[in-house]
């Protein structure tokens, strides 16, 4: 299985001198400050895939300092312009290296004698915020047509029996041109061929869309767990069409097609979805459709797949950020892909750090990203990434007891918020569950059919909530409490009355320990 090993800038957009990604083959969870250079890594990415679709001179104009398209850092010194490049150096699992580079000099991501990164583009998916925004960013008066979105970011990465739609549409969208100042018969050959390509391209478009729907609904029940379904709507492209009001003239003209995304909700039609439903619910929808777009990408051979997503979450709450983190986990047709997860919000990077390390530590990488103003020329800082707990076991193996005692005071309100909403949520899990049960033994619903259907809404629930009492999994904080008031806030402020023991502090580390592995880990207490 192919992956990035190491990625590296130089002068390339927010990027300085050399800055080098040691991926190590693993997946990336990267936090990065506004401003920092987080969002040059992504464009770099998808710059250096999307290469290998390009002619050189196509390429080049990226590198050259005096081409107004070019993406070199414009604030470094003259002569560092002239070098300037994005390189990518790939391993497999059998440790076989190939390494790519593109700049003004040297391309070899788009030679017919390697076509591993035109193949990886082609796999490879890059989500951010503004694209999912796009799918509901319609006025009030408007359907929701993304026909222009697909034609945009999807038809290209969609092949279908050997044929790109992306490639279908651009020869069919200008329409057939002038022959000898002629344009083609109604009943010539040539015009009878395309429109059977234009009625072949609605076929094989309308099927393509078809097939997403069901593993988009799926994604939205069964891991957004939303009430909500989605059905397209496709209209066909029209050649030739009549002019308005004439039953004789032609207008000659390729009709753009339309696909409009319709919205059910509680199994009751939304009219306008984008100005009923909040931003939540519309993002669910739109990465559940790129998700399952996503899975129609899938092959089997070893190349390399990477998924990129930028910020994508940003107007999620966190059980909804906690179900795309549990997609990424757990979705077996994600399994072969390098994920690379790009975000400016602290939170979420560090809730998804302890997912990621509960269950896959050893498969990913954690960066951190901030502006560094040092010098003359704004840079990013890049740098390994810590949590509170590793950050306080790293001091304490220094035997820089203070600064551990504070990590550790830190780690102690973490879990405390952590653990406040698991109870919150499971709560709430308890009131529907009450509910349900009530109707369940209402005598109208005795011998009813609803009451099988109902019956089947508890199976989701755990078996602890049968229980009438309000108990919830009881977490011994006691311990940490003591250790805190005697050890940790005195560390954490100028109290130096208290001496701080290393053997107390070992005995600190033990119990979080514990605490952790309960809370994130899930493991009984």
């Amino acid at each position: 299985m192919k992956r990035i090993d190491k990625l590296t800038f130089k002068n390339f957009k927010f990027f300085v001198d050399e800055e080098v990604f040691d991926f190590e083959r693993k997946n990336v969870l990267l936090y990065g400050e506004n401003g920092s250079g987080k969002s040059s890594l992504y464009w770099g990415l998808y710059t250096f895939l999307q290469s290998s679709l390009k002619e050189d001179s196509e390429i080049e104009k990226y590198f050259d300092k005096d081409d107004e398209e070019n993406l070199i850092n414009q604030f470094i010194e003259e002569e560092n312009k002239d070098d300037v490049s994005i390189s990518l150096k790939i391993e497999d699992s059998h440790s076989t290296v190939e390494e790519f580079k593109i700049s003004k000099d040297t391309i070899n991501t788009n030679k017919d004698t390697n076509t591993n990164i035109k193949r990886a583009n082609a796999t490879s998916d890059f989500i951010n915020y503004r694209l999912l925004s796009r799918f509901y960013d319609f006025r009030n008066s408007e359907v929701i047509d993304v026909w222009r979105l697909f034609e945009k970011e999807i038809l290209e990465y969609i092949t279908i029996d050997g044929d790109n739609l992306k490639d279908s549409w651009n020869i069919l969208k200008d329409g057939l041109a002038k022959v000898d100042s002629k344009y083609p018969t109604i009943t010539s050959q040539t015009y009878k061929d395309f429109q059977d390509n234009l009625k072949l391209f609605n076929q094989t478009i309308n099927t393509f869309l078809i097939s997403i729907i069901e593993k988009t609904n799926m994604l939205l029940r069964d891991n957004f767990k939303e009430k909500i379904s989605i059905s397209i709507e496709y209209i066909d492209s029209v050649y030739n069409d009549f002019i308005e009001g004439s039953s004789t003239k032609r207008d000659r003209l390729v009709r753009e097609p339309e696909i409009i995304l319709k919205v059910k909700f509680n199994d009751k039609d939304i009219k306008r979805p984008h100005t009923f439903l909040n931003e939540a619910k519309l993002t669910a929808i739109a990465l559940s459709l790129r998700f399952a777009i996503l899975k129609t990408r899938l092959v089997s051979d070893d190349t390399l797949k990477i998924l990129v997503l930028d910020d994508l979450l940003i107007s999620l709450d966190m059980s909804h950020r906690l179900e795309v983190i549990n997609i990424i986990l757990n979705d077996e047709d994600l399994k072969d892909y390098q994920k690379i997860i790009l975000t400016h919000d602290r939170a979420f990077f560090e809730v998804a750090k302890d997912k990621f390390n509960s269950q896959e530590r050893s498969e990913w990488n954690y960066f951190e990203m901030f502006v560094d103003k040092d010098g003359d020329v704004e840079k990013p800082y890049i740098k390994k990434s810590l949590g509170y707990f590793e950050s306080a076991k790293k001091h304490f193996d220094e035997y820089d007891y203070p600064a551990c005692a504070n990590y550790l005071r830190k780690e102690v309100e973490r879990l405390k918020k952590i653990k406040e909403a698991q109870e919150e949520s499971i709560n709430e899990d308890k009131k529907v569950f009450k509910k349900i049960k009530k109707m369940l033994l209402s005598e109208d619903l005795m011998n009813n059919e609803k009451r099988g259907r109902i019956i089947g809404k508890l199976i989701g629930f755990k078996t602890a909530f049968e229980d009438d009492s309000d108990s919830l999994i009881e977490i011994d904080l006691r311990n940490i409490k003591s250790i805190t008031d005697r050890i940790l806030n005195p560390q954490s402020h100028d109290d130096t009355s208290r001496p701080l023991y290393k053997k107390e502090l070992d005995e600190a580390i033990e119990i979080i320990q514990g605490v952790r592995d309960t809370i994130i880990n899930g493991d009984n207490p």
